[in-house]
């Protein structure tokens, strides 16, 4: 009896350490619930919504911890963009418009943009060292997709080095909130 009793209790506390794993903000709504290992100050919504163009309505986006351990920033996934907790809020906003960018990819482009854009970008990274030289660790994973070279080049690039693609990326982000690598 005692043995089931402390089983209990060990899995009561799991279960309420485990439920606050994610820090949880809703766009749109901002619905917060927060936990102790988490801290949202409430600045990644006004951070999306900055960069973002058009409604962000249907995405998520959380702090989340399982990032803290890996070379990611953030990432998106199902309508969510997870974001690593002390991301430096001046370099969030490169970060997240790249994440937004896969959104936009996935669930706002149409198939036929999706593969102008593909054709696109493959161009541009044919001739362009810098780039590949900065997707190795993709290449190396298999990784490499269109959307993340269309997410690259967005919000990494000046305006001359993607003229071809310039207009489809200022059509969701607007990049002159971002501090451009090159």
């Amino acid at each position: 009896m005692k043995l089931l009793i402390k089983i209990v209790i060990v899995f009561t506390l799991l279960a309420i350490l485990g439920a606050g794993v994610l820090t949880y903000l809703r766009v749109g709504s901002e619905v917060a619930s927060f936990n102790s290992r988490t801290e949202s100050d409430g600045q990644l919504i006004p951070i999306l919504e900055d960069v973002a163009i058009g409604t962000t309505d249907e995405l998520s986006i959380i702090y989340d911890d399982t990032l803290e351990y890996s070379d990611a920033k953030a990432v998106y996934s199902s309508l969510t963009i997870y974001v690593k907790p002390g991301i430096d809020l001046e370099k969030s906003k490169v970060v997240i418009a790249h994440e937004y960018l896969h959104y936009v990819w996935y669930e706002m482009m149409t198939e036929g943009q999706r593969s102008t854009v593909t054709s696109k970008v493959i161009g541009l990274y044919a001739k362009d060292i810098a780039t590949q030289t900065r997707t190795i660790p993709y290449q190396n994973t298999n990784t490499l997709l269109p959307t993340e070279l269309f997410s690259i080049y967005c919000t990494e690039s000046s305006d001359k080095y993607i003229a071809t693609i310039l207009d489809d990326c200022s059509k969701y982000i607007d990049r002159s909130k971002l501090v451009l690598v090159r």
